[in-house]
Parts: structure tokens; C-alpha cells; sequence
């Protein structure tokens, strides 16, 4: 149990450092074995233990948006074998007694009452393609990927696709903002836009080291690669 447990912790671990790289973590196999949607905006929490009777860690809150798109992996650890991936992170696909992922009941205009994580997520279907990076080139013909980091925590990052370039800034702005709500304003403000980068199915390009700015942030450079 000890063995499995350390080994499950190191694997956590890694999910941050690959999350915050803006890819697919690397503990997750890259074959999306399902495509989901999200139904409703929600605020998921998770937790999980290193030992067993063992204190609590929190881990970062995930939020998700009405119509948000997660993708399904196997994992490379045995101790969870199916997970959730999202811009804004990873979360098991069933609760375990070492990992809970709530929803918190008081986010978002539509509360979520007694629902569970599994009421808020549909129409999981097999994609046609097999990566993560495929699905999302497909979701329209041209898309624009924006991300947001904050000034004050190199650690999180945001990301949003969307085929309108003012709402895939608005929407990414807003999800970092909604993350530091709790930490006050001066956190919520750090937030700026990092990178824009737009894809079609045959082409993509890019605006790398474009020194303009969009919503008041300046956006400072931009990554060769669709996560």
C-alpha cells in the first residue's frame, strides 16, 4: 500500500511540471480514448493522501467552462488508470480512496447542488483522431489558442481555444482571474496574456515575439507547438 501510494505521489508530481509546460502530462498515454463535454461552469476540487489515515493535500482548483471539451487518457500508473485532461489540468476519472474530486457547490450562477463530477460531463464520444493535439486542431477549421500566466506565480498557466480571437482572450483573462478570486485583487491583476496563436487544418501560424496588446496585456511570445 506504502509502495503504491509513493509511486502514485511521484506521478503527481510530474502532472504539475507537464501541466505547467502547456502539454499533454507525460504520465498520460497521448491516445484520447473518448472526447467529452463539459455541461454546465463549474469549479472542481481535488485532494489525495501520500499514506494511508495520512494528512489531506490540496491541490489546485480546476475550472471548467459550459461546453468545454476534456479528453480521456489511460495513464502510465497503475494506481489510477483513466483521467480527465483539460487546458487547466488533470483529474481522475473516478474517485479513489487516496484521490476525491468534488465540485464546489457554491461556484457559478447555475449551482450545482447534489450533482457530482459525472453529471456535469456528456456526450463522451470516440474521436477520430487519436491524440489530444488532433482533437483540438479539429475543433473548428481555424482556432486561436491564447494563453495567460500571472506576474506574481510562475506556476499556473491558462489556456483557452476558441475560433473567435476576442473571446479566446476574454475567456483565458477570465479563467486566471476566477483562480486568484480567492488570493485578492492585486493577484487577479497580475494576470496577462502570454501568447496567441492561431491553427487551421493546413497551416499554422504564429505571433512570435509580437510586441502588441490585447485587453490592456501585453503579449510578450508564443510556442511553436499545439498542446
Amino acid at each position: 500500500m506504502k509502495k503504491t501510494l509513493a509511486i502514485y505521489i511521484i506521478f503527481i508530481i510530474s502532472s504539475i511540471i507537464a501541466e505547467n509546460s502547456f502539454a499533454t502530462p507525460k504520465w498520460l498515454e497521448s491516445e484520447v480514448l473518448e472526447v467529452c463535454k463539459v455541461t454546465q461552469d463549474v469549479k472542481i476540487n481535488q485532494k489525495w493522501t501520500e499514506k494511508q489515515n495520512g494528512p489531506w493535500i490540496k491541490g489546485n482548483s480546476i475550472f471548467l467552462k459550459e461546453g468545454d471539451l476534456l479528453t480521456v487518457h489511460k495513464s502510465k500508473s497503475k494506481t489510477i488508470k483513466k483521467w480527465f485532461s483539460s487546458s487547466n489540468g488533470s483529474f481522475p476519472f473516478r474517485n479513489t480512496h487516496f484521490h476525491i474530486v468534488t465540485l464546489d457547490k457554491d461556484y457559478g450562477e447555475k449551482k450545482v447542488g447534489k450533482k457530482k463530477v459525472k453529471d456535469v460531463i456528456k456526450d463522451c464520444k470516440k474521436p477520430e483522431s487519436k491524440t489530444q493535439q488532433e482533437a483540438e486542431s479539429t475543433l473548428s477549421e481555424k482556432n486561436y489558442t491564447v494563453i495567460v500566466l500571472n506576474k506574481k506565480d510562475d506556476l499556473i498557466s491558462i489556456k483557452r481555444v476558441n475560433p473567435n480571437k476576442e473571446k479566446a482572450i476574454a475567456a483565458a483573462l477570465k479563467g486566471c482571474k476566477l483562480y486568484f478570486e480567492p488570493y485578492g485583487k492585486a493577484m487577479q491583476d497580475a494576470c496577462y496574456v502570454d501568447s496567441i496563436k492561431t491553427t487551421s487544418a493546413n497551416q499554422e501560424t504564429t505571433s512570435a515575439n509580437k510586441e502588441t496588446t490585447e485587453f490592456g496585456y501585453k503579449v510578450k511570445k508564443d510556442f511553436s507547438e499545439i498542446e
